[in-house]
């Protein structure tokens, strides 16, 4: 069973390389900018919604960015633990014929980290971010999406590791907004950090 999925799973990427030509520069640049776009895009996003918390003298905002950011690191705590367990997953580049496209330590391809975080900040948009939360969640989705998509077309993960990585991704920002609702987490996770940060007019 295992050996038919990965066999599959050997194919489908090997179709979807197809797609590409990795001998066009401009198409591989591409390639590689969108391979990590989307968590340069959500750091800044974060940083600026601190910001626009302390411009407008709100913890609302600032509260927001912390369970988004908590939801995010969550969810990779599991992903850490699992690693633990599972067996580890070959990259393309090491079992097939497949020239990646960006350069990529040999360690686990299963399940894609990118995914995780993909998934994790998508559906932690839509649980905690109030201003504009369904635009910003489909800005979140979009961006994780291509950046899934470029990572498969990089040749440095199987499409099912993508798969892999959003199911596992939506569990940290659901058990943060599980927590988040008891009376001990804004007093141990969220107001001293907000007061810290207000020592520095942060």
């Amino acid at each position: 069973m295992l050996a038919t999925l990965a066999s599959f799973d050997a194919d489908l990427l090997n179709s979807m390389r197809a797609w590409i030509d990795p001998d066009l520069a401009w198409l591989t640049a591409s390639i590689r900018v969108l391979a990590d776009l989307e968590v340069g895009f959500v750091v800044i996003f974060l940083v600026g919604l601190w910001l626009y918390g302390v411009a407008k003298s709100s913890s609302v905002y600032r509260r927001e960015a912390l369970l988004l950011f908590y939801g995010i690191v969550a969810s990779f705590v599991l992903y850490v633990l699992l690693n633990l367990g599972l067996p580890m997953r070959a990259r393309p580049e090491t079992v097939l014929a497949v020239r990646p496209v960006i350069d990529h330590l040999p360690d686990n391809s299963f399940p894609s980290g990118h995914a995780i975080f993909a998934s994790a900040s998508a559906l932690g948009a839509w649980i905690f971010l109030t201003l504009r939360r369904v635009y910003w969640t489909m800005i979140f989705f979009a961006l994780g999406l291509l950046m899934c998509l470029a990572r498969i077309l990089a040749g440095v993960h199987y499409p099912l590791d993508i798969v892999a990585g959003y199911a596992l991704g939506v569990t940290g920002p659901l058990v943060i907004a599980a927590i988040s609702r008891q009376s001990y987490f804004d007093r141990l996770f969220v107001s001293p950090i907000i007061r810290l940060a207000s020592v520095f007019r942060l």
